[in-house]
């Protein structure tokens, strides 16, 4: 059965900000992920905030830094929730799977 993955790991804030916007704008109005856990509202005022931190941090300041940190730990979080969700909607279906925005996880394969 197919999936997706949040692919969350060895990204950097800025692309965490670039993955959620590609996904708000994969879902966001998709009849195929009609009621998304969290919502798409919350999702997008997440990814704003992220955007507002990543560009506040820019001088590294402690309190921008720990803003931004708080940013990227929430939009982990929904990230992570909503790949969860869209696995739980499409049920394998490879196309609507592709037409959320999340990358495909691999298939295992046999040990020989």
């Amino acid at each position: 059965m197919h999936k997706v993955k949040a692919g969350l790991r060895g990204l950097n804030p800025l692309n965490k900000a670039g993955l959620a916007a590609i996904v708000y704008g994969q879902m966001n109005g998709n009849p195929e992920f009609p009621n998304p856990s969290p919502s798409m509202a919350e999702f997008h005022a997440a990814y704003l905030e992220l955007k507002a931190a990543n560009l506040a941090a820019l001088d590294r300041g402690r309190m921008a830094m720990a803003r931004r940190d708080r940013a990227v730990a929430i939009i982990n979080n929904h990230l992570t929730r909503l790949a969860g969700y869209v696995n739980s909607v499409c049920l394998g279906d490879i196309e609507k799977l592709l037409r959320s925005g999340f990358n495909l996880a691999k298939r295992g394969s046999p040990i020989n």
